[in-house]
């Protein structure tokens, strides 16, 4: 990727963790013009090639957090963000980003646990479920989702990009 190409996705990532820690939303006015940016940049300078490129990447990143989204682990603002990455950066880096923000995503979970001093609570009833699920004969009980706390998710977008970027996340394909 272009260093151009670069700093425009790192801008519009960036500002879409800014507004979601703020606002608690990613919004289309951001997502959707860096989608269609990807792919108009890509089909011009590479043609059909290039759009196939943007498309491609496009799809796997929605496909990718779409069911992350339908499960309401995650807002479709994320999944949206993650197809734009894909249009603009490929399929390939959205896989890459999509796995390192997830991992990122649950260590940002963990010290929200531990500052909010849920972390006690959360292992037990993570113990409960292991248990419940691994163990037979036992009626399986499921982790209390409805007493989870809001996290932003798109600060762990931007920091697996800019890891992936930067050289410091080794690309997964």
């Amino acid at each position: 990727m272009t260093t151009f190409l670069n700093i425009a996705l790192l801008s519009c990532v960036a500002i879409g963790a800014l507004t979601d820690l703020f606002t608690k939303k990613i919004y289309n006015l951001l997502t959707l013009p860096l989608a269609l940016f990807g792919l108009a940049f890509h089909a011009y300078t590479t043609g059909l090639s290039g759009a196939a490129f943007a498309l491609s990447g496009l799809g796997v990143g929605l496909a990718l957090y779409l069911p992350l989204c339908i499960g309401g682990i995650m807002g479709a603002g994320d999944a949206k963000l993650l197809g734009a990455i894909g249009a603009v950066a490929g399929w390939r880096m959205a896989v890459s980003v999509g796995f390192y923000a997830l991992i990122i995503g649950g260590l940002i979970a963990l010290f929200i646990l531990f500052v909010t001093r849920r972390f006690s609570p959360w292992l037990s009833d993570m113990k409960r479920f292991l248990i419940s699920f691994l163990v037979p004969g036992y009626d399986l009980q499921l982790p209390h989702l409805q007493q989870c706390h809001w996290m932003p998710y798109g600060p762990a977008l931007l920091l697996a990009l800019i890891g992936m970027q930067g050289g410091i996340l080794t690309p997964l394909l």
